[in-house]
């Protein structure tokens, strides 16, 4: 059995990393493979797949239904924080986006969709976000190591709120807080802060782009865990994931 503490030290271990990487791929790729690369699965992944072993197959369906469910709440997060940000400082803008998130999760729980909803749901609130955020001519929006160290303590932080948060939560609540946006805070936050809007719009549109690996991802999971064992179900479910990358990169390539 996998004891709750040592599944929070595998988040601090791997939320703050993972920080690091996406911001040290945007400083040198830019918005969009850095967008890819956060929408990989490689924090949720290793995290669900403990909670597999510790609680069963069927919690972590459950959870991954809502986790999928949440990336409409996730785009009304960046959509909201792109806007605002256009109109007013960081507190304000953070409260709002916040609050839409808040809103938007409240009413799919109440909903309680099953996984064709919840899939349709993510995918519509991430079309959504990539029609209405337009792609801005900024100037470069390199950040220095110093700032990358502090998004990463700032990412700690904030994943041990909220894994406190869920602890007082059921299972499908749970799966929400798990697409609690730690990495959007710290990244718009940060961003905003050096930055201007524009350069938030750019970089959620980027990460929207990456955010369809990790649709397919949970997508996938609850298919997968009801026809094999575990460790198979993970695997195929992660390969699966690494599909829209290459396409998705090729295809603004080219356009």
């Amino acid at each position: 059995m996998i004891m709750p503490f040592m599944l929070l030290i595998l988040k601090l271990v791997l939320v703050p990393v993972f920080i690091g990487l996406i911001s040290i791929a945007t400083r040198r790729f830019g918005a969009l493979i850095g967008g890819i690369i956060a929408g990989l699965p490689a924090v949720a992944g290793p995290i669900v797949y403990v909670l597999a072993f510790e609680h069963g197959a069927d919690y972590v369906r459950t959870a991954s239904i809502s986790t999928l469910a949440g990336l409409m709440s996730f785009s009304a997060f960046g959509i909201a924080y792109s806007w605002m940000a256009k109109h007013t400082k960081w507190p304000i803008t953070i409260a709002v986006a916040l609050i839409c998130w808040f809103i938007s999760t409240y009413f799919i729980h109440a909903f309680e969709p099953n996984l064709l909803a919840a899939f349709a749901l993510a995918i519509i609130g991430l079309v959504v976000a990539l029609l209405v955020l337009k792609v801005h001519e900024v100037a470069d929006s390199g950040v220095s190591n110093n700032e990358i160290i502090l998004r990463m303590v700032l990412g700690a932080a904030l994943t041990l709120f909220v894994s406190f948060a869920s602890g007082f939560a059921s299972v499908s609540i749970t799966g929400f807080l798990a697409g609690f946006p730690v990495f959007g805070t710290i990244f718009m936050v940060s961003t905003h802060t050096k930055f201007a809007a524009e350069h938030c719009a750019n970089l959620f549109r980027g990460w929207t782009w990456g955010l369809f690996s990790y649709a397919l991802f949970f997508a996938s999971l609850v298919i997968l865990l009801g026809k094999m064992g575990i460790n198979s179900a993970f695997l195929l479910a992660s390969l699966i994931s690494l599909l829209p990358g290459p396409i998705i990169y090729l295809a603004q390539k080219e356009y």
